[in-house]
């Protein structure tokens, strides 16, 4: 029946409250500007070695492809690097405290909870390198959805000519219908693995609390440590689950950064030959002798070429 004390304790309870808004609104602002410069730098690297890779480059890989990566794949990649891998510095101290709480409770329990980890993240580990696999397929698939797309917008006046819009409006309908069931097969994927890491989180915290109930009949503890034990577990379950959708989202990353890392790793297109000599139309004839050339070494445009254009000819 302090008034005094009580109105300290208001105080600072509104306090933390003030700090702890002022904290999330500055986490907030720092994780965008991280991701607006990691998005600068990864467009920026990425635009600079597509200018310097050779030409067979673009052959190989299409306008809507290099588009679809220079945008969508950036995006989760800076997701990945600026909210993903915080995420992981965080949980993972936080869930190494709540255990070492435990342990200083009661250390028998502690070392049950330590034993059952590994058990907690064999079905997560499984299905999450399935689903980076359907990420994977997803990925390229909507991608060769986004370069039809580009391809046909941006040769309107081919389709118009010969007459193409409805045999183009199926084709698009099919390969939507395509990318549609790509997406919730990795619904699918992602709902199992969330399903079966919260089975298992819940069938470990049950026989951590079965364990300690025998305990307080036991009289070995008190069932106020059982109790503050029980919360400590519960936190450490509601970390598990987070850790189980970051998991998730590691394997969408890794996928986008790889796929940009196949950009980035391109080799660069050969220096010019400093022995080259320059072409002297002294006559105006033109000769080819034995000319072979391709911008993919294992496939060449011009074979064995050999011909005369004789100076003035049609």
């Amino acid at each position: 029946k302090d008034l005094k004390l009580f109105l300290i304790l208001i105080g600072i309870g509104g306090g933390v409250f003030i700090l702890n808004g002022l904290l999330i609104a500055v986490g907030d602002y720092l994780n965008r500007y991280v991701r607006g410069r990691i998005d600068f730098d990864l467009d920026r690297k990425v635009f600079k070695r597509l200018q310097l890779v050779p030409y067979g480059f673009f052959q190989d890989n299409s306008t809507g492809d290099n588009l679809y990566k220079a945008s969508y794949d950036i995006e989760q990649a800076s997701r990945f690097i600026a909210d993903v891998l915080p995420q992981a510095v965080l949980l993972i101290p936080r869930a190494a405290i709540i255990l070492v709480i435990i342990f200083y409770l009661d250390w028998k329990i502690s070392l049950l909870a330590f034993a059952l980890i590994p058990f907690l993240y064999i079905v997560p580990f499984y299905l999450n390198q399935r689903l980076k696999r359907i990420y994977k397929i997803r990925t390229e698939n909507s991608q060769g959805l986004f370069k039809k797309l580009y391809e046909v917008l941006s040769h309107m006046q081919l389709v118009k000519a010969f007459g193409r819009e409805k045999s183009e409006l199926r084709n698009y309908i099919r390969r939507r219908i395509e990318n549609i069931r790509f997406i919730l097969d990795s619904t699918k994927a992602e709902v199992s693995g969330l399903f079966a890491d919260s089975l298992a989180g819940r069938v470990g915290l049950g026989l951590i609390i079965f364990y300690g109930g025998y305990q307080v009949i036991r009289g070995k503890i008190t069932l106020g440590t059982l109790s503050a034990i029980s919360i400590y577990l519960s936190q450490l379950s509601g970390i598990q689950a987070s850790l189980a959708q970051l998991f998730q989202q590691v394997s969408l990353g890794t996928v986008s950064c790889e796929r940009l890392d196949a950009i980035l790793e391109a080799k660069k297109e050969s220096p010019e030959n400093k022995n080259a000599s320059d072409i002297v139309f002294a006559q105006g004839n033109i000769e080819y002798r034995s000319v072979t050339f391709g911008y993919n070494p294992h496939k060449a445009v011009l074979d064995n070429l050999s011909f005369n254009i004789k100076g003035g000819s049609a």
